[in-house]
């Protein structure tokens, strides 16, 4: 299976001033959304909003940011999870 790489796109100047203000940075994940840039703006919100409002446990947040990915398999740390069990289990093992 080939994965598609899409290419990195500038981030506009008021998101990226958005990024700043929350205390993050333009990473490379918004540079690639910044290829839709309305998708963009609502990532950072959403992602900044789970960070900072929720009550759960930091291993449930970051589920809640990687459920919207695809089902494929994903490399965290090396070791290769698949779908959200996969993410379930080894987020729960932390």
């Amino acid at each position: 299976m080939t994965i598609q790489r899409y290419p990195y796109a500038q981030v506009p100047a008021e998101v990226a001033r958005h990024i700043r203000e929350l205390g993050g940075r333009p990473l490379n994940l918004y540079r690639v959304l910044a290829n839709a840039p309305p998708m963009l703006k609502i990532w950072v919100d959403f992602a900044y909003a789970v960070r900072r409002e929720c009550k759960t446990p930091r291993s449930l947040r970051e589920l809640m940011i990687l459920a919207p990915r695809s089902s494929a398999s994903h490399f965290t740390n090396g070791i290769s999870i698949g779908g959200w069990r996969g993410r379930q289990a080894y987020l729960s093992s932390r």
